[in-house]
């Protein structure tokens, strides 16, 4: 596999200030989604991220 393939294979990631754009919601909502378990991130430094796989997940799930 190659550089390039594992790259473009990999889910996009995003910030939490993404996600909230995204689904219209505050910061806080999408921060009270992930404290509640509904929708996984990962914290990164001081920072929450968001994979594209799990948002969508989250989507499909009607968790909203």
């Amino acid at each position: 596999m190659t550089t390039h393939e594992v790259v473009s294979s990999a889910p996009m990631i995003y910030t939490l200030q993404e996600v909230a754009e995204i689904l219209r919601v505050t910061e806080r909502t999408i921060y009270n989604y992930i404290h509640d378990k509904k929708l996984p991130a990962q914290k990164v430094g001081h920072n929450w991220r968001i994979t594209s796989t799990d948002l969508q997940a989250f989507l499909d799930s009607g968790k909203l």
